[in-house]
């Protein structure tokens, strides 16, 4: 792999979570109901703002340039477990999703400016994308619901991966005081080999989970429009049998010529199709509110 072909492979991953991050903005349009896709697709808008910073290394500079780009990175990443937990409507753990990226910024910082190593630099931060990855492994392994069992398990299986080769990139690189990073070495391999699956994988699962969601909600609203027109005819039926009693009851009397009865079974009458006005009203305005 030549250097210009890791810059290639670089672009091309930036490339897909971009693509992804308007897709689940179209996702958006028609799922109003599923949380957290809105920072899904910031997360995936900030991971390829970053790996196209990163495809530009070293320029401007190197510390600017992967100042920004672990600092994008890092704050996508927190952006796609935090959506995860709104996905699942979970409480929010603000310190993990700001101190990720506070501890990558302070890294890239110290081991750049203070003590230069790039090796500590790569190595503590692929422990930090291993903490993430953790993280989401753990919120993988609890699915909302029965339905969503399959598709979470590979996403589990998917984070579990990527922070395995995390831990396994800080092992290969932490005792490397100079690292061409963008040199097709085994570490830069392991990185975005694992962060082009974990790309791949998790976000179309996340396209799944939303899909699964959407066929849920349509199965609840289906048996809920079957519940709602038995109630429908159950309510009707008692007035609509009033009146059919009390018009057989009214020709009865108009035989007989009976006044006065006549008058008592019209009010009847009158009274059963204003209430069964009235239900139908009630029915509608309910019906344009849902």
């Amino acid at each position: 792999m030549t250097q210009l072909n890791l810059r290639e492979f670089i672009l091309f991953i930036a490339g897909f979570s971009l693509l992804f991050g308007f897709l689940m903005l179209f996702f958006k349009k028609s799922t109003s109901f599923i949380h957290g896709i809105y920072h899904w697709a910031s997360g995936s808008f900030m991971v390829a703002l970053s790996l196209f910073i990163y495809a530009f290394y070293p320029y401007p500079e190197e510390f600017i340039n992967l100042f920004f780009t672990n600092l994008l990175a890092f704050t996508g990443q927190c952006f796609f477990l935090l959506a995860l937990w709104k996905y699942k409507e979970k409480h929010i753990n603000y310190f993990i999703l700001i101190t990720l990226p506070a501890a990558s910024v302070i890294a890239t910082t110290i081991f750049t400016h203070i003590y230069y190593h790039m090796g500590l630099r790569v190595s503590v931060n692929s422990i930090l994308y291993a903490i993430w990855a953790g993280f989401c492994f753990y919120e993988m392994l609890t699915p909302p619901s029965e339905s969503l069992k399959t598709v979470f398990r590979i996403n589990a299986m998917a984070f579990f991966l990527f922070g395995l080769a995390m831990l396994t990139r800080s092992v290969v690189t932490f005792h490397m005081k100079v690292i061409d990073l963008m040199a097709p070495t085994i570490e830069s391999i392991i990185l975005f080999s694992a962060l082009a699956l974990a790309e791949i994988l998790i976000n179309f699962g996340f396209i799944i989970m939303v899909n699964v969601s959407i066929s849920d909600d349509l199965t609840k609203q289906i048996a809920m429009k079957d519940r709602f027109f038995s109630i429908i005819a159950h309510d009707l039926k008692n007035p609509m049998n009033n009146i059919l009693g009390f018009s057989e009851l009214l020709l009865m009397k108009i035989k007989r010529n009976d006044t006065d009865e006549m008058e008592m079974v019209s009010h009847a009458i009158k009274n059963s199709v204003i209430q069964t006005y009235n239900l139908l009203e009630n029915l509608l305005e309910w019906s344009l509110s849902q």
